[in-house]
């Protein structure tokens, strides 16, 4: 698309009206960056995940969405499902800025939750204030706005807290009551996380915040000058896990390095007063793109997260072709030892086809090899490379003319190093820093993990069984760019095990 000036109708804007405009434009977007297996908005804007949740046989995922331009404003909330988290079918648009509550942002981030086989939708409305509303729907795809909104009006956010900023709607049910996390922060600009609490998700009660920013011998201290938007709890196998993605969080060596990033904490969640109790705390991914994750529970027990795929504050390569916002791969999550572990769900291996794979390969100091069969931009790759007696070993990918994005261990720091500097487009941000992120790994046996989805603009690496993963998206030549090279450096390393996989989407 050549321009992409907002083509918006003025307030109020319906779901109908969004889908027309959707439906009348597609074809005018370009596709050159487009991933083969990733969620991604169908045109115009999105943002976070909404909503996410498995209902009637599928994995449905909301998402924050502006129809009209590739850029923010009145937020709808786009939909797309799928069966296997992989091909993804666009559904109509779930809720579009068409009430009077809805006014000045639209309709915000929130969460699903199935009731006596209905869904409903909790999300964010937003004019003055920022006010909770209730959406219900019959078959999953189109919804009503209940008469009952706002349900947890401004008016019933405590005294020292913001009722302009809290929001994102964190829905869920819990021995008996259902109960709702609200980011938020307090009248001295604190940030914080609010629980509320009901008995059939229209008379809603404060229960109390979660963190206490003025004291730090509290186990449930935490004193950053943000809001901490969309909130998440959840149970994993006895460990409660409280998911939160802080705005400005401050920088700790090489954790926290976006603007804004994505945290996890373990402790325990005192319904009675809303205070949580941290043992543990950690960033969700160490990559560049990743903010706002949520999770959802599947029918067998597994709880799944999903992330935009994106970061505020940067240029998007992808603007002048009608489209910006894309989601990671659905992760399952586990804890062990209080970190969080993340690994890609069981389902996409059943999407695998063409493996080429090899073993006991030897990768001399200095050397590059490529291997025949081992290529492409939107392939998945599992290897594990003993380091020996490397200083530094790897592989690049996206690789071509002047261009490749290097994925290494540096075994005299401990850290795993995700570097974009040459992948192509030159991507811009707020951070000092967009081109290098590292997470800090320890090898067993000196040996490297590492599990890699490529796809067409962007790169997931899962490394060491999902204890450390880093997110990026690479504008490379999707023509071009599809080299895959590994090389050592200081010492001599050997690739124990390489398979590659096409994924048939």
């Amino acid at each position: 698309m050549s321009e992409n000036k907002n083509t918006a109708p003025p307030f109020p804007r319906t779901p109908k009206t969004a889908d027309a405009y959707i439906r009348e434009n597609l074809k005018k977007r370009n596709d050159r960056y487009r991933p083969a297996y990733h969620a991604a908005v169908p045109l115009g804007w999105a943002n976070d995940p909404n909503g996410s949740i498995w209902y009637n046989g599928r994995m449905h995922l909301f998402y924050q969405h502006n129809p009209y331009a590739p850029s923010w404003d009145l937020m709808h909330w786009g939909h797309m499902a799928s069966s296997d988290f992989a091909r993804w079918e666009d559904l109509p648009v779930a809720l579009g800025p068409d009430m009077a509550y809805e006014a000045l942002g639209g309709c915000f981030s929130g969460t699903a939750l199935e009731k006596d086989g209905r869904l409903y939708l909790m999300y964010t409305a937003t004019t003055e204030h920022q006010q909770q509303c209730l959406a219900v729907s019959d078959d999953g795809i189109h919804f009503e706005k209940h008469p009952a909104n706002p349900v947890i009006p401004y008016t019933l956010v405590p005294e020292g807290f913001s009722d302009v900023d809290i929001r994102d709607p964190k829905l869920f049910e819990h021995e008996g009551r259902f109960y709702c996390l609200l980011g938020t922060k307090d009248v001295n600009g604190f940030g914080n996380i609010l629980l509320f609490t009901s008995g059939d998700l229209l008379s809603w009660q404060a229960v109390g915040p979660l963190f206490t920013p003025d004291d730090p011998e509290a186990d449930n201290y935490l004193s950053v000058t943000c809001v901490c938007e969309c909130p998440d709890w959840r149970q994993l196998s006895g460990t409660e896990l409280l998911l939160f993605s802080p705005e400005r969080f401050p920088q700790e060596g090489t954790l926290y390095e976006n603007a804004h990033c994505s945290v996890y904490m373990t402790g325990a969640l005192d319904f009675e007063t809303g205070r949580f109790s941290y043992r543990t705390m950690g960033e969700i991914d160490g990559g560049f793109d990743f903010y706002a994750p949520q999770s959802f529970s599947m029918p067998d027990g597994r709880s799944i997260l999903i992330g935009w795929k994106e970061m505020w504050g940067r240029s998007f390569p992808t603007f002048e072709d009608g489209w910006v916002g894309s989601f990671t791969l659905p992760r399952e999550l586990s804890v062990k030892d209080g970190q969080l572990i993340q690994n890609p769900v069981r389902e996409l291996q059943a999407l695998r086809a063409n493996p080429v794979s090899f073993e006991n390969v030897p990768l001399p100091a200095g050397s590059i090899l490529s291997l025949p069969g081992i290529v492409g931009n939107s392939v998945e790759l599992e290897a594990e490379i003993d380091m020996k007696g490397a200083k530094k070993a790897g592989l690049s990918v996206f690789a071509g003319t002047g261009h490749e994005t290097e994925v290494y261990y540096d075994a005299e720091k401990g850290f795993l190093v995700f570097d974009r500097s040459s992948s192509g487009t030159v991507i811009t941000g707020d951070e000092e820093n967009t081109s290098v992120r590292s997470a800090r790994v320890s090898l067993t046996d000196n040996r490297l993990h590492l599990h890699l989805f490529l796809d067409v603009s962007c790169l997931e690496v899962f490394a060491e069984d999902g204890k450390a993963v880093l997110t990026g998206n690479i504008y490379a030549d999707p023509a071009a760019d599809t080299g895959i090279f590994f090389y050592a450096e200081g010492g001599d390393a050997a690739i124990t095990r390489i398979i590659k996989y096409d994924l048939a989407v």
